[in-house]
């Protein structure tokens, strides 16, 4: 079985709520992080009980 490619969503407007469900749906990817200046919109696209980090800064998603 291959491993699974990380992912990180830049963006939690339109689109990033839809890539960030796409990429926790598949079994070929590990959603990793979702970034977005309004750290309450990216914390409602993981949810509550996510493990997935939530940050504000672009240069943050490269330790994720």
């Amino acid at each position: 079985m291959a491993s699974q490619l990380s992912a990180a969503v830049v963006g939690a407007g339109y689109w990033g709520p839809n890539l960030a469900r796409n990429f926790r749906s598949s079994p070929d990817w590990d959603l990793v992080a979702v970034c977005d200046l309004d750290v309450e919109r990216a914390r409602s696209v993981v949810g509550a009980r996510s493990t997935v980090d939530v940050m504000t800064s672009f240069e943050q998603t490269r330790s994720a």
